[in-house]
């Protein structure tokens, strides 16, 4: 003898287990649990995983802090040593801020005016 189940009663399985009535097969209450759990075992298994971290680009920050690789430009320290540049060479390292220990002040930015010439103006 088997009992027939009532749509009821599937109903009630489908809305507490979200596995919809058409879903749910079996004869009697244990059989349509166990098709309920089958279902909603093999929706979590096959269903959207959480997004994994995307790989960064990052570099270790013992690279970024360390200062034996960190190249400044070479600084001028010295009145002999800025007799040996050329009057090029000199202005070349005012113009990159090199001789800021010897007391020159850092250079200002250049003005660039409408025709892209620079101006007269101080």
């Amino acid at each position: 003898m088997t009992d027939q189940v009532p749509d009821e009663f599937r109903e009630a399985v489908a809305e507490v287990t979200g596995v919809p009535v058409g879903m749910l097969t079996g004869e009697t209450p244990q059989e349509v649990w166990q098709s309920a759990r089958t279902a909603a075992d093999w929706k979590q298994a096959t269903g959207p995983q959480p997004p994994s971290r995307p790989p960064t680009a990052a570099v270790p920050a013992s690279l970024v802090t360390s200062a034996d690789r960190v190249e400044m430009p070479h600084q001028v320290t010295t009145q002999d040593e800025l007799r040996r540049l050329s009057p090029a060479q000199r202005m070349q390292a005012y113009r990159e801020g090199r001789l800021i220990h010897l007391g020159a002040n850092p250079p200002q930015p250049r003005r660039i005016g409408l025709s892209g010439a620079p101006t007269q103006q101080a």
